[in-house]
Formats: C-alpha cells, structure tokens, sequence
C-alpha cells in the first residue's frame, strides 16, 4: 500500500492493528464518513472503537499475544503468569517481529503502552542483553517454541490455539495483567473505483450472522477471537471476554515509527 501510493491497486483492508490503520487514515488513505447500516449491530461495550471519522470499523479483537509455553519443558505451575515475569524468565523466550508481522506491533505496542515508552526500553533493553528470539512471522515463532529452541513465547493466540488443537506440546497462559490486543479492522481505499461494492463488503463483515459462522469455523484457529456483532458468542474453548491491553489508535498510530526504529535497531545488535 506504501510502495502503491500514485497507484493503488487496492479496494479493502482487512488486517490487525488499529493503530496501523490510524496511521493511513491520518495520511489520507482511506475513505472516510461512511456510515454502515448496521453499525448499530456492533456491542455497546466496543462503539468506542469506532473512529469518528468512520475510516475503519472494528470486526473482531483477539489477542496479539499470550504466554505460551513448551509443556514437555515446564509445568503450568513454572509458567510466568505476568508479562514481568515472561521478561525476567532465565531461559529462552522469543516473539515476532512488530516490523514484519501484523500482530506483533499490537503485541509490542500494548506493552509499551502499559508500561511507558523509557520503561518499555529499558525492559526490552535487559532482555536484548539477555537473550530473545526474533521470529519474523507468529508461524516460524510456533515451530520455535514446539521443536524446544525457545521455552516461552508471547505468541498470538490463533497460532497458541492452533498448535494446542494440533496436539503439539504447547499450552498457554492468559496473563493476569491482560493480554496486549490486536484489533482487526477493516477500511477502504478512498481512491477505489469500486466504492459501493467496497462499503457492501464492510456490511458483510459487520452483520451479526457473518461473524458467527467466523466464529464457528471448527476447522480453523482464527476463529478465536472476540466478535465485535451484538449476539455472537465466543468459540467454545477460549475465554468470553480476556482482559486485553488495547492503546488508544491514536497513541499506536503516533509511536509506530518510533517503536518499531527502535525495536528494529536493537534486533540488528
């Protein structure tokens, strides 16, 4: 989408990361103002996430990442169960890259947020020191930590919840500070030629009906997540409502280029 800014060949995204989207909005990507029909279907606890602008509108949340672990290495009783204590952990950890990887910026994001941009440094500054593996995808991150190169990863859930469904040694830990959010949202491309269809599309995404059967697709791990659609249920397995760490999209889209500079900086170390 950068690279096809005099020419953008696109109509719709779909991704994770609200405060990625926030950033094209402020720049003037995305078309703006409209307002579905069924907006009003999304839960009176989540409007909030609805932009005034209406330049993207949020389908689902999910957890960027959770504290996953190798269970034939540790027993849920040596697990951390804090973020703090996934960062002090005298062994092998890793996550994805926020550079590379859409969830992994939610992921680094939620944590800098929580905990202050210097103090979010200094933390990962420690743990650099000490040793993290840097996956470029949540996938490569998966096998990392099934084949034991790593003990513990801050793993997005899909992939914590597709691996324990695939019967391999991997559990997970819902932190008990909260698990740092990944919002998905989806936008148009004010530049599309197919802007009716376009906002028809954002329709679907929001009704009620299309986010049970996401959420009731026995087949694939991506159906954990939190529908955002009035009515629709969690699939069974997985927590109602986890407490996320979900920044303000303002405060993602502002410190995107200063977090992810300095994050990539530390990595080539």
């Amino acid at each position: 989408m950068e690279a096809e800014q005099g020419n953008p060949n696109w109509d719709i995204i779909f991704m994770d990361g609200h405060g990625s989207i926030r950033n094209l909005a402020d720049r003037g990507f995305l078309h703006t103002d409209f307002e579905p029909e069924n907006i009003s279907n999304v839960k009176d606890e989540y409007e909030e996430l609805i932009p005034e602008d209406n330049a993207y509108f949020p389908i689902g949340m999910h957890a960027a990442g959770v504290i996953a672990y190798n269970t034939d290495i540790l027993t849920e009783e040596e697990v951390p169960k804090t973020w703090e204590e996934f960062y002090e952990y005298d062994g092998p950890i890793g996550h994805a890259d926020p550079a590379v990887a859409a969830p992994a910026y939610p992921l680094v994001s939620g944590i800098f947020n929580e905990w202050g941009i210097e103090e979010g440094k200094e933390i990962y500054t420690e743990r650099f020191e000490k040793g993290i593996n840097i996956y470029p995808k949540n996938g490569p991150l998966t096998t990392g930590l099934i084949n034991g190169e790593i003990h513990l990863a801050a793993l997005q859930e899909h992939n914590a919840y597709e691996a324990i469904l695939d019967d391999e040694p991997v559990d997970l830990i819902w932190p008990e500070e909260g698990a740092p959010g990944s919002l998905r949202v989806v936008a148009i491309n004010k530049e599309s030629d197919n802007i009716e269809e376009a906002e028809q599309f954002v329709e679907f995404l929001m009704d009620a009906e299309t986010q049970e059967f996401l959420t009731s697709i026995d087949s694939d791990a991506a159906s954990f997540f939190t529908p955002m659609a009035e009515g629709v249920e969690v699939r069974e397995g997985r927590p109602e409502n986890p407490e996320m760490m979900l920044p303000e999209a303002e405060w993602a889209a502002e410190y995107e280029e200063e977090i992810k500079t300095w994050f990539a900086d530390q990595n080539v170390q």
